[in-house]
């Protein structure tokens, strides 16, 4: 058998453990029974060489198996039981902020990590602390917390019937409890990692330069769009991109990173390809670094890697393995995005559909002119739109009629927004009329961004709400959609000999 296949009925067999495991508990004596078959499968295909089913089923039932163990080794952690018994009970525990708090127009959410005596932190028993915005926390307080610990609890997130998994959604980070409005009480500051707590810092005094250099909605646009920062936003104008269907835009997707990387990439385009794609690579790092490192954007920043790496060298199947593999690594990090983390699911998605559906969609466009890089814009925003259109249907209900309008109308102009707001930015961080003066340019593109929102979000009808509809419609879909892609690529391997 092939290498290749071996690595492909690996990563079948992983996945499918863990997607099992997330929705059936299946314990330890589960995992046994499933490598003792898969090694009884393996001893069948060594004593019938001519076999190859006894082999394959061999390779996915023990990767099925690693998989299950994988999530049940974080499923069932002892440190998320540490402190059940403040459930409902007002408690007394030390507990440091080991992230970047989520500043919201009403309140502030930490994430608390509780410590015991000895220092040790229960990194799967963390809580989520709603507290109000003053006084301010910072990354690394260490906190005396007095209050109540409740258990996150599902609840319906429409009137259609669909249920959101709240718990499901909080234990892909660990988070075990919850808590609103506790005492809180500062007995020690900069206890964190100090090259997180500087990157933030750092973070923290670019979007001060920002806001001394950009007025505001735009200040906020601009953060959201380097930084990911959107918190000054505010829910109006946030519903207003949803609704736009471009809210993509200020949240941390593989798309900003991908634009860092390509403005990198554009400015050097004299120089080899090799040079300018490390110059892109190194530029997805700083941007990762700038925006605090999470999860979240180390995931589309790989993506977006992956994603240029296809575009420069030409060979997008090299890149659907390496996609797969990009996925089942994060998979086998945490086993909860894959069913949980709808954040996760949409990335993946969207730089599968850049990967594999622009390229053959790219052909049927060729009125569009390729000026400005819009023929790229409409094939990618296509086919990113119609890929995660199902997924967004059923997790959401949502669908936007204007969004491929918004996006088509802003996309061109994001990256002169990001290049002219991080220059003003920076020198804002220094003093308030240059920043003005270098910011004038972003201000006029971030203006414009927002007159097509605020058009836009308030057409008649741009959106829509459709009830809930079982998962298997959106299975089916999918598989409608590989059949097409295939078609499509076929269809385009024959023009290609037919021309050479």
């Amino acid at each position: 058998m092939h290498p290749s296949h071996v690595l492909t009925l690996i990563m079948l067999g992983f996945t499918s453990g863990v997607l099992a495991r997330s929705f059936f508990v299946i314990d330890w004596y589960g995992v046994i029974f499933l490598l003792l078959l898969g090694f009884v499968c393996a001893v069948l295909s060594r004593m019938s060489r001519t076999s190859h089913s006894a082999l394959v089923t061999s390779i996915v039932l023990i990767a099925s198996a690693c998989g299950i163990a994988r999530y049940h080794m974080l499923d069932t952690s002892s440190d998320k039981e540490a402190y059940a018994s403040c459930v409902g009970v007002t408690c007394t525990v030390d507990a440091i902020v080991i992230r970047e708090p989520d500043v919201r127009e009403n309140n502030t959410r930490l994430m608390l990590e509780i410590m015991n005596e000895d220092g040790h932190r229960f990194t799967r028993g963390r809580i989520l602390a709603y507290v109000d915005r003053y006084p301010a926390y910072h990354y690394g307080d260490v906190l005396r917390f007095t209050g109540e610990l409740s258990l996150p609890e599902s609840f319906a997130s429409d009137d259609t019937g669909r249920v959101f998994d709240y718990p499901a959604y909080l234990r892909k980070d660990g988070i075990a409890y919850q808590a609103f409005r506790p005492t809180l009480e500062m007995t020690d500051e900069h206890a964190g990692n100090p090259v997180y707590t500087f990157i933030l810092d750092m973070k923290e005094s670019f979007l001060a330069g920002l806001s001394r250099a950009l007025p505001e909605p735009e200040s906020s646009l601009a953060g959201g769009l380097i930084v990911g920062a959107k918190r000054a936003l505010g829910e109006t104008l946030l519903n207003d991109f949803r609704i736009a269907g471009v809210v993509h835009l200020v949240v941390l997707s593989g798309y900003n990173v991908t634009i860092v990387a390509e403005a990198a990439m554009r400015a050097l385009a004299f120089l080899p390809v090799a040079f300018a794609s490390s110059v892109g690579a190194i530029g997805i790092a700083v941007f990762a670094l700038m925006t605090g490192a999470g999860a979240t954007v180390v995931r589309a920043s790989l993506m977006a890697l992956l994603v240029i790496l296809a575009r420069r060298i030409g060979r997008p199947h090299a890149m659907e393995r390496g996609l797969m593999i990009a996925g089942v690594v994060m998979v086998a990090h945490n086993p909860f995005i894959l069913v949980f983390d709808a954040s996760f699911q949409l990335s993946f998605l969207a730089t599968l559909a850049i990967v594999l559906v622009v390229p053959s969609i790219e052909p049927y466009l060729s009125r569009i002119p390729e000026r400005f890089g819009l023929r790229e814009i409409v094939a990618t925003t296509l086919a990113t739109q119609l890929f995660v259109l199902p997924l967004i249907m059923y997790l959401m209900g949502d669908v936007s009629l204007v969004a491929l309008f918004a996006n088509v109308l802003i996309l061109g102009a994001v990256p002169a927004a990001m290049f002219f707001a991080f220059i003003g930015g920076v020198a804002g961080m220094g003093g308030t009329t240059l920043g003005i003066v270098l910011a004038t340019p972003a201000y006029v593109i971030l203006a414009y961004m927002l007159g097509v929102v605020e058009i836009l979000a308030h057409v008649p009808f741009a959106t829509f709400h459709i009830p809930a509809f079982p998962f298997g419609v959106v299975v089916l879909v999918y598989v409608l959609y590989a059949y097409a892609i295939y078609m499509l690529g076929k269809r385009r391997v024959g023009l290609y000999e037919e021309r050479y």
